[in-house]
């Protein structure tokens, strides 16, 4: 660890320096697709305790689902790995551009994940922003994604950053749905 400044977001993908504490600068992390090597040793148990923050337990987690899952999202370029320095602290996994029923091309956070001790301390809304822009990129109007009920934190986060709650809670937990273009009376991020 090494003292540094903090981060402070002024809007989305911009930031500047705000007080000192130990947290590396936002430049040092790197978002790469993850390799196929990582899925067992990382991709797994982030899935897992993701799955274990969400609903409260893994008696329903799914060992063998979530592994073909992983390769299906390998296989599409769809998932990634933070990293800061030579270690991975983190998992994106995300469809960019989806064509809803409605017509409406929308992009969808199936995870974004940090392990523990990067929690909290603005890795989450560096990679938060780096799935947005991928997502705007593809030319989606809208992001999708569901919290887990039992996942506070995570719901505080998304509300915090725009993310607005659709419908009622099920036993999949939330969908929040994010405007990516505000409308001419929205103000931006």
């Amino acid at each position: 660890m090494f003292i540094t400044c903090k981060l402070r977001r002024i809007k989305e993908g911009v930031y500047d320096g705000h007080s000192a504490i130990t947290s590396p600068p936002a430049t040092m992390y790197q978002l790469l697709p993850a390799h196929p090597s990582h899925h067992v040793s990382h991709a797994f148990p982030f899935r897992r305790d993701a799955w274990r923050i969400s609903f409260g337990q893994l008696d329903t987690f799914d060992e063998q689902d979530t592994l073909a899952w992983l390769a299906r999202l390998h296989e599409l370029g769809r998932l990634y790995h933070l990293w800061h320095q030579d270690e991975i602290i983190g998992q994106l996994e995300l469809s960019p551009a989806l064509v809803r029923p409605d017509g409406v091309q929308e992009g969808y956070l199936y995870l974004l994940y940090l392990c523990e001790p990067w929690r909290g301390r603005g890795a989450g809304l560096w990679l938060h922003d780096q799935a947005l822009a991928r997502i705007r990129a593809a030319g989606s109007h809208r992001a999708g994604l569901r919290v887990g009920s039992g996942n506070t934190r995570a719901a505080n986060f998304y509300r915090r950053l725009g993310w607005q709650p659709v419908g009622t809670p099920d036993a999949r937990g939330q969908l929040m749905h994010h405007d990516l273009f505000p409308r001419p009376n929205q103000e931006p991020l």
